[in-house]
Formats: C-alpha cells, sequence, structure tokens
C-alpha cells in the first residue's frame, strides 16, 4: 500500500509504493519509476515524501517496523538524483516545508525551525507553532500541511487514549479494565486471572493487571510493571502461565526474553536472532512461534523454537507465503497467520507442523488472529479496524471454512507491531479501542509565522 507522494516544480514526482521500501521517482507524464532512497534493516520504511522549492530536493520520514519503540525515526533530506540522504532530526512523524522553516510535530504539538533549503541545514531552536496536532499513530502521519503563502491547515487532536475493554462476541461493551491510555498488545494469561499490557506511551514497556481484582469498571484496578530500563513488547505467556516472552531492545535490534511472572526468575535471552518477534506459546508447552525481519516482504520467515532438548528452530514458512503474525489453534494441529501470497494482507492457516497446504481464511484483508479456544472460529481485524470472525470446523485432515460475520467495533491494530485483542474460554473479546481519531474537521490558519515574532 503506498505511503505518500509530493509532485515537484518540474514535474516530477515522488513517491513510495509499498510499506516497506525507499521512494521513487517518476515523471508526472508517465514512465518507469527510479529508486531514489534505499532502505535498511535500521530504518525499512521511508514515507511521505515533502518537495523543497527548488524541485530536485525533497524530506522524507524513516522509520523502522522492527524498532518497538520507534527510537531511530527521524526526518531526513535527499535528492532526485539519488545519493546519500542527510539526517535532519529525530521525529514520529512527517514533516513539511514553508516559509523558511522545517514543519514538525513533536508530542502533538506542530514545530517549527529554520531551515536553510540552499545548505539544507537546520539552525537555531524549534517553537511551537500549534498545539494540538492529530497523529495517526498506524501511519506514523500527523495531519497537517502548509504552503508556501503562509496557510497552514491541521486536523485537531482528539482523545488518543485507548481503553481495553471486554465486549460480547457481537461486540456489546462489558465493562474496562484500568484506566485509558495508549496501548500496543494485550495478552491474557492462560488462566485468564491476569493481563499483560504493553503501553507505548511514554516509553514501551509492559505490565501485569490481577484480573481477579476487577469488577468489570476498572474501579481501584491498578497494574504492576513488569519490565523496565529497556523497550519492551509483544508480551507472550508460557502455557502455565509462569513465564512471559516478549521482544526487547538489544544494541539497535530485537531479541526474544523471557521473565518469571513471579519475580523467581531473572531476565534471559530466549532467541538472540536479529529483529526476532515472539508470537504465540504452544498450548502444550512444547513450542514457541516467532518470526524474523517480518516487516520485510521478501525477507519475512515463521519459526518454530523447541522449549524441550536442544532449542533449534525448525523454519515452518517464509515471504511471500508470510508476513506477519502467527498464532496455534487450540489444538495445536494449525497456526493461522498473516501472508500476501495473494496480493492483500489476509489470514490463511496451515498443518502444524506441516507442510500442508494454505488454507484462506479470510475473505478480504485480515490481520491479527486469535483463535477462539474451542477452535471453531478465527478472530482478525479488518482493514478499518473492525472486528471479523470465520468460522471453521475440521474434517478428516482438512481445515473447512464457513460463515464470516463482522463485529462493529473499531480497534487499534497496527499488523505485526502487537497484540490488539484476545479472546477468553467463555467467547468475551478483550480489545485495545481506537481513540477518538479527528476525521471530520480541520482548521485553516492563515499567517502562520506570525506568531514566531511575538
Amino acid at each position: 500500500m503506498p505511503r505518500g507522494a509530493s509532485w515537484g516544480a518540474d514535474g516530477i514526482v515522488v513517491f513510495t509504493p509499498e510499506t516497506t521500501t525507499g521512494l521513487y521517482r517518476v515523471s508526472a507524464s508517465g514512465g518507469q519509476p527510479v529508486p531514489v532512497t534505499t532502505t535498511d534493516p535500521q530504518l525499512d520504511s521511508h514515507r511521505w515524501p515533502f518537495f523543497l522549492p527548488d524541485g530536485k530536493h525533497f524530506l522524507y520520514y524513516a522509520a523502522s517496523h522492527n524498532d518497538i519503540g520507534h527510537e531511530r525515526d527521524s526526518i531526513y533530506v535527499a535528492s532526485i538524483d539519488g545519493g546519500p540522504s542527510n539526517l535532519l532530526l529525530h521525529s514520529h512523524a512527517n514533516a513539511a516545508y514553508a516559509n523558511g522553516h522545517l514543519l514538525f510535530v513533536k508530542d502533538n504539538a506542530l514545530m517549527a525551525q529554520p531551515f536553510d533549503v540552499t545548505r539544507l541545514e537546520l539552525s537555531g531552536d524549534p517553537v511551537v507553532v500549534q498545539d494540538g496536532i492529530e497523529e495517526h499513530r498506524t501511519w506514523w502521519m500527523a495531519i497537517f500541511s502548509a504552503s508556501q503563502n503562509g496557510t497552514l491547515v491541521f486536523a485537531p487532536v482528539q482523545n488518543l487514549d485507548n481503553n481495553l475493554l471486554w465486549m460480547d462476541s457481537t461486540g456489546k461493551p462489558l465493562g474496562t479494565v484500568g484506566e485509558p491510555g495508549r496501548y500496543a498488545s494485550l495478552h491474557l494469561s492462560p488462566d485468564e486471572s491476569r493481563l499483560v499490557i504493553e503501553r507505548d506511551r511514554p516509553h514501551h514497556d509492559l505490565w501485569l493487571y490481577d484480573l481477579r481484582r476487577n469488577d468489570l469498571r476498572g474501579e481501584d484496578l491498578l497494574p504492576t510493571q513488569f519490565t523496565a530500563g529497556v523497550t519492551a513488547g509483544l508480551p507472550v505467556w508460557s502455557n502455565d502461565g509462569a513465564k512471559i516472552a516478549f521482544a526487547a531492545e538489544k544494541a539497535g535490534t530485537f531479541e526474544i526474553h523471557v521473565k518469571s511472572t513471579f519475580g523467581t526468575m531473572e531476565e534471559e535471552a530466549l532467541v538472540t536472532t536479529r529483529n526476532s518477534l515472539p508470537l504465540d506459546w504452544a498450548p502444550d508447552g512444547s513450542a514457541l512461534l516467532y518470526s524474523t525481519d517480518q516487516s520485510s516482504l521478501q525477507a519475512a520467515r515463521l519459526w518454530a523454537m523447541p522449549l524441550q532438548g536442544a532449542h533449534t528452530p525448525r523454519l515452518l514458512l517464509k515471504a511471500p507465503a508470510y508476513t506477519s503474525d502467527a498464532v496455534f489453534s487450540p489444538n495445536m494441529r494449525w497456526i493461522a497467520y498473516g501472508s500476501r501470497e495473494s496480493g492483500a494482507q489476509r489470514i490463511y492457516a496451515t498443518p502444524y507442523p506441516g507442510p500442508g497446504p494454505h488454507i484462506l481464511i479470510s475473505p478480504g484483508y485480515g490481520g491479527n488472529p486469535v483463535w477462539f479456544k474451542d477452535g471453531h472460529a478465527i478472530l482478525y481485524v479488518g482493514d478499518d479496524g473492525s472486528l471479523e470472525v470465520t468460522e471453521v470446523h475440521e474434517q478428516g485432515s482438512d481445515l473447512i471454512t464457513g460463515k464470516t460475520r463482522q463485529i462493529p467495533r473499531l480497534i487499534e491494530s497496527p499488523v505485526g507491531e502487537g497484540f490488539p485483542v484476545d479472546v477468553a474460554k467463555d467467547g468475551r473479546i478483550l480489545a485495545i479501542t481506537r481513540g477518538q481519531d479527528n476525521r471530520t474537521q480541520l482548521v485553516i490558519v492563515s499567517n502562520w509565522e506570525a506568531g514566531l515574532k511575538k
């Protein structure tokens, strides 16, 4: 899916054709696109280009799907002639240029910093132009634009906090856990007595809730911190609930670490292969599903690592048949996972330990699959962030799909970057609700730079 385009003064368009690619240039009259930037493992997505007035140079945002904390995300300037890009500043969203200033967003505030378009250098200190700018966290995009005649347009921020919402199988709200916040992942413990959550603001770390104290109103329910001092995410419970495996940032990459939930074991490295992300712990405790480089359409791999004896991982799937996510069925005969082998991102299932057929589960787009505990349905996230459920049943050695229904509830759903939903044994659904993003209101400001002189 494209991630932005910009039309330069000389009739050249710079654009991002896919989620994890560099930028390309092409004539507005047509022709063969030519690459102008090249990604690397540290920053695998270049997006949201913005041409400077000379029509030769452009700004762009670079980010990494494997960096849970997005510590390396930055704004760069580059040329349509290719060559090296120059780092301007660290940021979590796109930037623009207008009236001698680089415009970028920090903590929902639009900032302006003097920028020399001849030397391609910043100077001075940034100042606040406008508070309360909407940011789309899934797309890594701040909703604003500025023209060279002093006009600024932006979407004012609403409430970006999420809730941890219990709902029934139809989407009817049943109550919440804890307080609103910025959440990226959740997972119920196997006995459903506890909940692990991943917070993404101000830092990615893990917290535990004791649900035995929860009265479905979230009152006086406070979490305890599970990880600290390291960017951590994608928590996965062991089958006995005694340990949690998670992605931990280490020397610019991610390893899989494991830690006791009862404080009896120090944190240990379980998988040290570069950019490894945990996905699911086998119901019988025999193996851990994990991915490597799942943000790359060319290099994504799905592995199963035995947890008894020699921990020698076994390759299960690779691109293009695999892109992201993977979970065991309750009886461990199947794995549901994300793939783009048919073009669009969809949910498939395949026998475990395999090999076997790739069975299409989702009629359309799908991500973040979760099996219902009876094994008769798979819950997943649709293209617009809604929840969908497809019935499945085993027929001999086959898995047969049935009806698909939609649950009219929008949730936060960055594919491959979190676990936004889980299912309890009784069929209740626990999900991270979508923040109240602004989709209806824009504000126009004339002569915005006048405020810089105050």
